[in-house]
């Protein structure tokens, strides 16, 4: 999710729209852990500039995948 806000892209964590009436099932179980969620509500413009933003973040990605915990460290260190 932070890379997204980098790239100016919004979108909510999946886990925020699993339907667990009750809480029934624990959080970490969640099948939309994984997902995020985009809204619909801006203008086309704004919609299109997002998915223009995301495309081009998931091409970085691609051209120099990095594992999670080597993104972590590496945006640890850059706090520190």
């Amino acid at each position: 999710l932070e890379e997204c806000v980098k790239n100016k892209i919004i979108v909510v964590p999946g886990v925020f729209f699993d339907c667990n009436p009750r809480s029934v099932r624990h959080l970490d179980r969640s099948q939309c852990m994984p997902n995020v969620r985009f809204s619909y509500g801006p203008t086309f413009d704004n919609l299109m500039t997002g998915m223009h933003n995301l495309k081009v973040m998931i091409a970085k990605f691609r051209e120099s995948p990095m594992r999670a915990s080597a993104y972590i460290t590496r945006e640890i260190s850059k706090e520190l």
